[in-house]
């Protein structure tokens, strides 16, 4: 019995879920080191872009 008929798809058509997450976090890893270095000035930006006056 199969526990999901999505995950059976994917087997039988030679997809690897467990690729296809390892391929979407490893490519969003150098955005989130980009962002943690830059973070205090994209705040300050949408900080100062909120403010009208």
């Amino acid at each position: 019995m199969t526990v999901h008929p999505f995950i059976e798809a994917e087997k039988q058509a030679g997809h690897s879920v467990g690729r296809a997450c390892e391929l979407a976090s490893s490519s969003s890893c150098p955005v989130l080191i980009v962002f943690a270095f830059f973070q205090r000035w994209f705040v300050q930006g949408v900080a100062g872009s909120a403010v009208k006056g």
